[in-house]
């Protein structure tokens, strides 16, 4: 597939900044008070980013980087997780993925989409390193 198919309509687009803008917000309230309540809205925007994307494209591709996001912040919902610079870095690649989204661009880097299944299968952050080495 080359670049050019691989881009989003604009109208997609911009529901997708309006949607990055919220995660951003509660991404940002989620790390400076280790809240609930933001990282359950930055579930539910990945959710809606994911419906917008599967409607339009129902590549497995992308399916599994939706699922594997949001199961990502399921898995950081133990409060001590917003103060983990691991998790952190997660999360901000995350939002990064999301800007290049907004750029239209449907391609996600393979190691990003390995650490996220790491992590979500590991209980501690720690051994995600460990795991990651061994492959």
């Amino acid at each position: 597939m080359s670049v050019i198919d691989n881009l989003l309509p604009q109208e997609i687009i911009n529901k997708v900044k309006k949607l990055r803008a919220y995660f951003q917000q509660s991404l940002l309230s989620w790390i400076r008070n280790s809240d609930e309540h933001s990282r359950q809205t930055m579930h539910k925007v990945l959710q809606q980013i994911s419906q917008l994307l599967c409607n339009y494209n129902d590549d497995n591709q992308q399916q599994f980087w939706h699922n594997t996001t949001q199961d990502f912040i399921v898995a950081i919902a133990n409060p001590n997780k917003a103060k983990n610079p691991q998790i952190r870095k997660l999360c901000s690649r995350i939002d990064k993925q999301l800007s290049q989204l907004c750029d239209g661009n449907l391609n996600i880097p393979n190691d990003l989409m390995q650490e996220l299944v790491l992590a979500c299968q590991s209980n501690e952050i720690k051994t995600m390193k460990l795991l990651k080495k061994l492959l």
